[in-house]
């Protein structure tokens, strides 16, 4: 980077997380999790330019970068869910059942960048331009267990 600095790539300047659990009766427990975390740093693509290959024979596409991890990914957030149900009486082996979602409203984290290409109809022809795309990883997940344990 020409010995300038710049940030880590995973350098997430905001990390919070809000954590609550509560009991609805003795058998049945209810918690949350927030998630916020601020995004993650890339190099984005500012340009290309294009040059004849050595055998003159096509032309190749040389990208050009900005500053090293100029540019954060979007900032995510998450709310998790959990219910807790324990049993009634007390048997040879204590088991529980877990009822809860990863993710509940279904807002995707962004783990990396795509650059998509727009082709625009124009008067005097058509007109090229990129932009850039945030595909997420892991929405909303459900899930159900069943711990035990003997005595």
């Amino acid at each position: 980077n020409k010995g300038k600095t710049y940030p880590a790539k995973y350098d997430r300047r905001h990390d919070l997380s809000i954590v609550t659990s509560y009991d609805l009766s003795k058998r049945i427990t209810v918690g949350a999790v927030w998630v916020y975390s601020s995004g993650a740093q890339f190099t984005p693509q500012i340009g290309q330019y294009f040059v004849p290959n050595q055998s003159l024979t096509g032309v190749d596409r040389i990208p050009i970068y900005s500053d090293r991890n100029a540019v954060s990914l979007s900032s995510s957030h998450r709310l998790d869910i959990n219910f807790t149900i324990r049993p009634k009486k007390e048997k040879r082996w204590y088991g529980e059942w877990q009822i809860g979602c990863y993710n509940l409203y279904n807002r995707a984290t962004p783990y990396r960048v795509n650059i998509e290409i727009r082709e625009t109809q124009t008067a005097t022809g058509t007109e090229i331009s990129q932009g850039y795309e945030q595909p997420g990883l892991f929405g909303f997940i459900p899930y159900f267990t069943y711990n035990f344990k003997f005595k």
